[in-house]
């Protein structure tokens, strides 16, 4: 098992009793996409993720102790 990051924007702080991050737990070979679904983090709250200043597609494996940065969707108008 490995072990991801989340660093938590905004609203997703909830989903981590008002802390800045979340660690998951996930198999090795995991996507960002894995990392979210054990996260508890629904799909259609997160705008975008990043991995070192760069964007995380869905589908990207992530590595042991690899931290995501999770931002929500943009509103606005």
């Amino acid at each position: 098992m490995m072990k991801v990051k989340l660093l938590l924007t905004s609203c997703f702080k909830r989903y981590a009793d008002g802390e800045d991050f979340l660690e998951v737990k996930v198999p090795e070979g995991s996507g960002v996409e894995d990392v979210l679904r054990k996260s508890g983090i629904p799909f259609d709250e997160v705008g975008f993720v990043h991995s070192d200043g760069k964007l995380k597609r869905m589908s990207e494996i992530v590595g042991d102790s690899e931290e995501l940065k999770v931002f929500t969707r943009i509103i606005g108008g």
